[in-house]
């Protein structure tokens, strides 16, 4: 009779505190990852800034080369048309933004880095379940 008693009573006690306990770790699991996404999208976005500027300045040293090109340089005075052949010649090497000498910031750059995160977080999410 003991014995059946006391199993009901830490039944009817354990029941709830695990229940409360699962609620509990449920809460704190959903809040870590609430915190790793917003941790995720402000990275993310840091370097779609950097990416995007890369971008632009690849562009526009672009269009400098091609807006002297195709002025008129072969009228105008020697020294300005030989100036402007230095700029024409200096714009064909094209400027850009590196990250450490090793990857050109571009917006193919930021896909690239956005697919392999998220490659890389599927494969932790498998491995850590």
């Amino acid at each position: 009779m003991y014995i059946i008693t006391i199993t009901l009573i830490t039944l009817t006690i354990t029941q709830p505190f695990s229940k409360m306990l699962t609620i509990f770790i449920l809460k704190k699991i959903s809040l870590c990852i609430i915190a790793y996404i917003i941790v995720y999208i402000s990275m993310s976005f840091n370097i779609f800034i950097f990416c995007y500027i890369g971008e632009i300045l690849t562009q526009q040293c672009k269009k400098v080369g091609e807006t002297a090109y195709m002025t008129d340089w072969y009228r105008l005075p020697r020294k300005t048309a030989l100036r402007l052949i230095l700029i024409i010649s200096r714009s064909s090497v094209v400027i850009k933004i590196t990250a450490g000498i090793l990857i050109q910031l571009s917006i193919a750059t930021f896909s690239d880095v956005i697919k392999t995160s998220l490659v890389y977080l599927n494969m932790l999410r498998t491995v850590t379940t």
